[in-house]
């Protein structure tokens, strides 16, 4: 494997065992250019944890590469820490891969970003590359090229282009008239889909910076795709798997994504003939990603959750 000419951002934070198995997979693909992005810690406990992260790291890198550091001093929470990382990282470079350490793609993906991150560079529309295809059980998913165009994408395991993240608004500002001009219905035909996302998008832009509200940041990026009608790519395979454990603040043991089997994409790439939506990928995968089911049940909760959030939370403590 030729050393990766695309550069490379990790997030990581306190947990060293999950960061060696990721950063394996950094070290065969052995890019010329590497950005960590680490927090700081909360407390002394942390401390140590965080600092053998950084120094694992340091030492770690044993071929050719420009490492580029940014070392937060003080706990920043997920989503400071991670947009201010890979604003810092677009200040330095064009495009990057980006992993966080939970995160352990297959080395196919490292390549595949490579090819693609070239081929749609000047693409406007084409605002990402995943990582994660959620098709495994889908029965109706057969596509016969290496990716296919979504409206939606994952973020653990991706990449993409200055021009993109550019883009990103932490605030949602532009959220209110967009919800007023009926975005989501244009975007999206499933009435439960915009139901959640509309609760989600709501919560994040009420609470703004708040972190002790919500440290989300990957809501904003689903947005900012959305308002300018941006596609992600998504492999034909699943590339990557989450190890993340229950010190995680948002992937925990039982979540539908942790340790999903991986499958390498085979080279060349075969690539689609037009720039055009999967639809029937991304009904299924939004109601994965989502969590809502088609049950009556599911939709009656994902009801009471948007239109009468006092009684949903009512009826949530006394379920347990």
């Amino acid at each position: 494997m030729n050393p990766l000419q695309t550069p490379v951002a990790i997030i990581v934070f306190k947990r060293l065992d999950a960061t060696k198995k990721m950063f394996e997979t950094v070290r065969k693909a052995a890019p010329q250019e590497l950005f960590i992005i680490a927090d700081g810690w909360r407390n002394e406990a942390e401390k140590e944890k965080c600092l053998a992260v950084r120094e694992y790291l340091e030492s770690a890198v044993d071929w050719p590469c420009t490492v580029r550091k940014d070392y937060a001093e003080t706990n920043l929470g997920l989503r400071k820490r991670v947009v201010s990382g890979l604003n810092w990282v677009f200040e330095n470079t064009e495009r990057a891969i980006i992993l966080e350490d939970d995160c352990i793609p297959d080395m196919s993906f490292y390549h595949f970003c490579n090819e693609l991150l070239e081929r749609y560079k000047d693409e406007p529309r084409v605002m990402q590359i995943a990582a994660m295809n959620v098709q495994e059980r889908n029965p109706r998913f057969r596509i016969s090229e290496s990716y296919y165009f979504s409206q939606f994408g994952e973020i653990w395991g991706w990449a993409t282009w200055r021009r993109a993240w550019r883009l990103y608004d932490e605030r949602m500002s532009a959220w209110p008239d967009a919800k007023r001009s009926g975005l989501l219905a244009k975007r999206i035909k499933d009435p439960a889909v915009i139901d959640h996302l509309e609760y989600r998008f709501d919560h994040v832009h009420a609470v703004g910076t708040d972190r002790t509200k919500s440290d989300v940041w990957g809501a904003q990026w689903i947005f900012t795709q959305l308002l300018h009608d941006g596609l992600s790519i998504v492999p034909a395979t699943n590339l990557i798997s989450n190890v993340g454990d229950d010190e995680g603040t948002h992937i925990k043991k039982k979540s539908v994504f942790h340790r999903m089997r991986t499958a390498p994409l085979s080279f060349p790439l075969v690539h689609p003939s037009e720039i055009r939506v999967n639809e029937e990928a991304d009904r299924y995968s939004l109601r994965v990603s989502s969590g809502i089911k088609a049950g009556l049940v599911e939709k009656a909760v994902f009801f009471l959750k948007r239109h009468a959030p006092a009684l949903h939370r009512f009826l949530k403590r006394l379920k347990g």
